[in-house]
């Protein structure tokens, strides 16, 4: 049962039980601000639902998408922008609570995640140096994320058509999306 569903019951027991109040017979001049109150009550339950099943899909904090599938290197992966497979069935995404995250689209579940969520991050990077790189507001205090492949210069990050996140230099493999023996998510050197 949806918060909409268990609202509107609620409400209608309001109803019954102020209209009793009221008297026997509800006053005429009370019918309309019930039927406000019904309607109130109900409107910021549906808006709380599609807030909710927003966030479960990420729709409420997309905003767009990157040209292409390579973060060059040198070049920003903008928060909350979509870097889309040539074959647009797979995108990651910076998400605004630091997660690094790829998701299928043909069902819009993650697939895979850095696990470093839970600060907000003021930006993510592919350096010049190989290693992509999550730095945090300075007020929060916070070590930045790393993928921990420096010594790659050049190199830069892709998002292929089989629903991987690679770091790539001169097309070799350097780094790859995967989980380690522990289950954790991590980028796994070559």
């Amino acid at each position: 049962m949806t918060k909409l569903t268990k609202n509107i019951i609620v409400s209608i027991i309001m109803i019954a039980v102020l209209s009793t109040t009221l008297t026997v017979k509800p006053k005429a001049s009370a019918i309309p601000f019930l039927v406000a109150c019904v309607v109130a009550i109900n409107t910021a339950a549906f808006a709380s639902d599609k807030a909710h099943n927003d966030s479960i899909t990420n729709k409420t904090h997309y905003e767009g998408e990157l040209k292409g599938n390579i973060i060059k290197s040198g070049q920003e992966f903008p928060i909350n922008k979509r870097l889309y497979s040539p074959n647009r069935k797979y995108y990651a995404l910076v998400q605004y609570h630091g997660n690094i995250v790829i998701y299928n689209t043909e069902n819009n579940k993650a697939k895979w995640g850095s696990d470093k969520g839970g600060n907000a991050p003021e930006k993510c990077i592919m350096q010049k140096d190989g290693n992509l790189v999550i730095y945090y507001k300075k007020s929060q205090n916070r070590r930045p994320w790393a993928s921990n492949t420096e010594g790659n210069p050049g190199a830069y990050l892709e998002m292929t058509n089989d629903g991987q996140l690679r770091i790539k230099n001169n097309a070799k493999n350097i780094a790859i999306s995967a989980w380690d023996e522990k289950g954790k998510a991590k980028f796994l050197k070559y």
